[in-house]
């Protein structure tokens, strides 16, 4: 597996692997046993104990998620600490439009806060942050560009960058074509993935140039996340080699077409994440997904790829940092 060199973001001072291993929840939300069917095997034996399991928190063996696309700051801590008690473990946290203006300083105070803010909440809810920065779609500034993508390596905080992200075409005008291209070279600079978007809008247009851009910039297929990928997409980007990120919420994809894209294009290339924090969320919907893949008679392996196992590989993420429990035999 090919190892990106991360940018020099130090793990959360103290934290060594042994605590990482063993880390706890300060205190879980008690799971009631009723949504234990909502839980591939593994988790149902562990989550599911009432309020016995309160205060308890969710050990290794029942981490059994890397949620590919998460946006803390649009959730509460209640909300985070739901989802470690459903086995997200550790989560890809992308830069957005929604948390910048187009401003040097409002976007590196965007950036600080995910590293900083974000990725604090996500560790006392016992979610291993990582995280994917660039200047969104839509988000570039009028001046000063290259000040802001000099400081992504300084950017400093609880969670180490993996990825250049979240980027795009935004409208596809000629300046957010500049910035995307720009962005593509610093990914290659340092030798990091990218996380895409591609806009809903004129989205054939839009998609036609940058799986065009993308083949231009000379970077691996295998390194470039398309995030928020449509089903009718999958087709074209995993021909190209790329991964497809699949959003699984309402408004996005729904847990039966998550089943039915894994079961039509297998899931070497396929990576889930919730989206949680942007509009509608659903923050069982990776538990849900499991278990109904699990339901659909695939496999172990095959679940543990598109719930995990495919996003650390793209993002060079240890799985003896984030262990990923498997679904277990019946």
């Amino acid at each position: 597996m090919h190892q990106p060199r991360h940018l020099a973001l130090p793990w959360l001072t103290g934290l060594n692997r042994a605590k990482l291993l063993g880390w706890r929840l300060p205190g879980c939300l008690p799971v009631n046993p009723q949504d234990a069917d909502k839980l591939p095997q593994v988790q149902r034996k562990s989550l599911a104990c009432g309020s016995g399991c309160h205060g308890r928190g969710v050990s290794v063996e029942t981490v059994a998620f890397f949620d590919a696309h998460l946006q803390p700051d649009g959730l509460t801590q209640t909300d985070l600490r739901t989802l470690a008690s459903f086995g997200v473990g550790a989560a890809l946290v992308p830069a957005h439009a929604g948390g910048t203006r187009a401003e040097p300083e409002a976007l590196l105070a965007h950036f600080k806060n995910l590293a900083e803010v974000q990725a604090g909440r996500l560790l006392r809810a016992g979610i291993r942050p990582f995280l994917a920065l660039g200047i969104p779609p839509g988000c570039g500034p009028a001046h000063d560009v290259e000040q802001v993508l000099d400081l992504l390596p300084e950017t400093h905080g609880d969670a180490r960058v993996v990825a250049i992200g979240l980027i795009g075409l935004g409208d596809g005008s000629p300046s957010a074509e500049r910035l995307f291209t720009r962005q593509l070279e610093l990914a290659d600079e340092l030798d990091l993935p990218v996380v895409v978007e591609v806009a809903s809008t004129e989205r054939a247009r839009l998609m036609r140039r940058t799986l065009g851009l993308l083949s231009e910039s000379g970077l691996p297929p295998g390194r470039i996340l398309l995030a928020r990928a449509h089903t009718e997409d999958l087709p074209v980007l995993l021909g190209c080699g790329h991964l497809a990120g699949l959003s699984v919420r309402s408004g996005r994809v729904a847990v039966a077409e998550a089943v039915a894209a894994v079961q039509a294009h297998g899931p070497q290339q396929l990576v889930l994440g919730s989206d949680a924090g942007d509009g509608a969320t659903d923050l069982l919907a990776l538990a849900r997904t499991a278990a109904a893949l699990e339901a659909a008679g695939l496999s172990d392996p095959v679940i543990r790829k598109v719930t995990g196992g495919n996003a650390m590989s793209l993002l060079g993420v240890d799985p003896d940092v984030v262990q990923l429990a498997a679904p277990k035999q019946r």
